[in-house]
């Protein structure tokens, strides 16, 4: 039987993302078929067997050096996309289902008569929960019948989301994201003194709450704990964190990385002490973390972590808070005084979690484990492999 995947345009961390989870669909034997608006260029994310079609889209047209908010430029690669649906009518021949990822191109497929599976990330789920009626309205209308399948990748994240999309109970899946371990290999850390070199990777915007982490910097500054920060992202709140850093004249401890390729971050990672994720609801628009996949590579890499402990992120990195005490530590939301006690005692009680308690936390998101998850989804919508179908080999991720 044949899956159809639509995604609407690739980033390098989608791309990681689709190509972990094709793979594993195909070793299982699914026949499946990629539509999307635009492919990368990517050494060794080839997959042999499967069928792609690009449809039309203009997402490298002159729009994107006028456009700065990151919503604005995916809602623009969104409704590209669902231009293009009579363009899908020759990929969607003989398909048992669709998976939609990333939840907006689900729209393309309201009258489908097979079961759609629309996978709602972060984005797409605070989308659909707090800013875009059209958007939110479309989603309760793809709701309709038990062979519509959404799936999240927290529970916090599906209950929230599922309570204002009106789901049944039924319709709601849970499925953990992928993690390339390949790209981010385990690498023991430690701390000989000097500045403590902190990173925080992720878009600039409000329930990302850089702005505390800033706020613990200069707290730590002011008290003379010496300590660094690389900030990687951009986004709408990008001009107030500058602002921020000019005011309290935190250019010599802060950078800001705009556009850091994936090596680039691997890198960063590498020569990093601690990982900080202060994420917390956004009180002006209501949005929050989904999963937080920078979290899962931190660690896969060896490094030390500090997590808010709100929501999504207490729900999956408490299982490595619990095992891990000085590895991994939870702060207050929202506290930059409680953050900034915490960096300070990783820097006084510098400890790289244990690796044994990584590996056995991380292999839950590997692409064994997550694809027997989607094979099990599939498998209840009656959607199995070909029995007849012996895949042939296919490459390792790349690393």
């Amino acid at each position: 039987m044949t899956l159809l995947h639509a995604v609407p345009a690739y980033s390098r961390i989608n791309e990681e993302y689709i190509f972990l989870h094709l793979r594993s669909l195909m070793r299982q034997g699914y026949d499946c078929r990629l539509v999307t608006s635009r492919l990368l260029d990517t050494p060794d994310r080839e997959l042999p067997g499967l069928e792609v079609h690009v449809v039309p889209g203009r997402e490298s047209g002159g729009w994107a050096q006028t456009l700065t908010r990151i919503e604005s430029k995916l809602l623009r690669q969104y409704r590209e996309f669902e231009v293009a649906t009579t363009a899908i009518a020759q990929p969607t021949r003989g398909v048992a289902a669709v998976q939609a990822q990333f939840g907006m191109s689900a729209t393309n497929f309201l009258r489908a008569r097979v079961p759609v599976i629309t996978s709602m990330h972060g984005y797409d789920g605070n989308v659909a929960l707090h800013q875009h009626r059209e958007f939110r309205r479309a989603m309760e209308k793809l709701s309709a019948g038990s062979e519509r399948i959404f799936t999240f990748p927290s529970q916090h994240f599906a209950n929230q989301v599922a309570t204002t999309l009106k789901l049944a109970p039924s319709q709601v899946r849970v499925v953990r994201n992928y993690v390339n371990q390949n790209f981010f290999p385990w690498r023991p850390r430690q701390y000989d003194g000097g500045p403590l070199r902190l990173a925080c990777i992720g878009r600039f915007e409000g329930f990302k709450d850089q702005a505390t982490l800033l706020e613990a910097v200069r707290l730590l500054r002011d008290k003379g704990v010496d300590v660094t920060l690389d900030l990687v992202g951009f986004g709408p709140t990008e001009a107030r964190l500058q602002s921020f850093i000019g005011v309290h004249s935190l250019a010599d401890r802060v950078t800001l990385h705009a556009g850091l390729s994936r090596d680039g971050i691997r890198t960063l990672l590498y020569n990093s002490h601690v990982y900080v994720q202060p994420s917390h609801v956004d009180p002006q628009t209501g949005a929050e973390e989904s999963f937080c996949i920078a979290i899962m590579e931190a660690l896969a890499s060896g490094l030390p972590v500090i997590s808010s402990d709100y929501g999504a992120l207490a729900e999956i990195y408490g299982p490595m808070a619990q095992a891990d005490s000085n590895g991994f530590r939870f702060f207050e939301a929202g506290d930059a005084e409680a953050l900034a006690t915490v960096i300070s005692a990783s820097r006084e009680h510098y400890q790289s979690p244990d690796e044994q308690s990584v590996q056995r936390f991380i292999g839950g998101f590997s692409e064994e484990a997550v694809g027997q998850r989607w094979a099990d989804i599939l498998d209840s919508l009656g959607v199995v492999p070909d029995s007849a179908a012996s895949p042939s080999p296919l490459p390792d991720a790349a690393s």
